[in-house]
């Protein structure tokens, strides 16, 4: 009876054990193919190939939806850098060396993107050089620009120069002028009254003798006035002068900032109705650190809005704020949104906020 009883006591020691084998090999294969399917969202990588760069992001504003970002491999003899192109509704990616440092290198240059006409990538990569958007092969370089113009070239040729591209002209800042480049015929010529230091920024917050102009409406601008808490107001243009009108009391932004879109370097204004996109503090949680989007028609009506949260991107500090980069809105009514810390991308349908896509 005893050794019976030994037997079973050893059946009923061992169920436990090989259950708990069981539940651990099982959460460990689901934890191991949720943490695969996470660091794949978020790490930005899709076949292997980084799609949002370490150095700079674009997106191109040609009829399909394509990240363009510069990525640089340094190794301990070598850097590289390529230049790569993503488009992410069909997964399909395109990558081409542009550059190459071997044993060591010190130099201190920093390669970016310009931007996109006519379907040739602008960079800067020690000079500006151009690519076509669909071969990735090299089409013009700085010296095209010089030929047209030679007195250029010595300020084509300090490291110090600063570029930027606004519709189809390239604007080169050498300290002292800037000049544009028409991407047409590559004629230059000097520019005067061009903000060089406003363009390409994101985020526009107006100031009480500033508004900033509506695309569909003649002598109509638009801003938001107040230390903290904002509220919008249309500025009319009447044969008396220049009066604000209240769009509507109730909407209130605390520090909200409008969109711009630095393709275009104009207000982000959406159509249908017509719309405008505010940036400003997540009023519902007063969080600082936290953004909320808010798009409001002209009439002052609530469209949508969306806090950080339902996007899904937080700083990589928990003490930081995520830095909006770069906004644009394409041909399909999508604002596309490039952050920064981290990096990320992501396109909205501006009709109800809903997210299309998002790396």
């Amino acid at each position: 009876m005893n050794k019976k009883e030994k037997k079973k006591i050893s059946v009923y020691y061992f169920i436990p054990i090989i259950f708990l084998f069981f539940l651990t090999f099982f959460f460990t294969s689901i934890s191991t193919v949720l943490s695969n399917y996470i660091n794949y969202r978020i790490s930005g990588h899709s076949s292997g190939i980084k799609i949002v760069g370490n150095i700079d992001n674009y997106i191109s504003n040609n009829e399909k939806s394509l990240i363009i970002n510069i990525d640089k491999y340094s190794g301990d003899e070598y850097q590289r850098f390529y230049l790569n192109i993503f488009n992410p509704q069909n997964k399909d990616n395109k990558q081409i060396l542009i550059d190459e440092f071997i044993f060591n290198p010190t130099h201190n240059f920093k390669s970016y993107i310009l931007g996109d006409y006519k379907n040739i990538i602008w960079i800067y990569n020690r000079g500006l050089n151009a690519y076509d958007i669909n071969s990735l092969k090299k089409v013009f370089s700085y010296k095209d620009i010089i030929n047209h113009n030679p007195f250029l070239k010595h300020i084509l040729e300090k490291e110090s120069t600063k570029y930027n591209l606004l519709n189809n002209q390239i604007l080169i800042n050498d300290g002292q002028n800037v000049f544009s480049v028409n991407l047409d015929n590559f004629i230059a010529k000097i520019e005067k009254n061009i903000n060089f230091e406003q363009l390409q920024n994101a985020l526009f917050d107006t100031k009480l003798d500033l508004s900033l102009p509506l695309e569909n409406f003649k002598n109509t601008g638009i801003r938001l006035i107040g230390n903290l808490d904002k509220r919008l107001y249309l500025k009319k243009t009447t044969k008396i002068g220049k009066i604000d009108q209240k769009i509507k009391t109730n909407l209130v932004f605390r520090n909200g900032k409008f969109l711009f879109d630095t393709n275009k370097n104009k207000l982000l204004q959406s159509k249908n109705p017509d719309t405008i996109t505010i940036i400003h503090d997540d009023k519902m949680s007063y969080q600082g650190n936290h953004f909320t989007i808010s798009v409001v028609s002209i009439e002052g009506i609530l469209q949508w809005i969306m806090f950080q949260s339902d996007i899904g991107i937080n700083p990589d500090n928990i003490n930081s704020k995520v830095i909006i980069d770069k906004t644009h809105l394409n041909s399909q009514n999508q604002l596309v949104m490039i952050t920064k810390n981290p990096e990320s991308v992501l396109a909205f349908d501006m009709k109800n906020g809903s997210i299309i896509w998002k790396y």
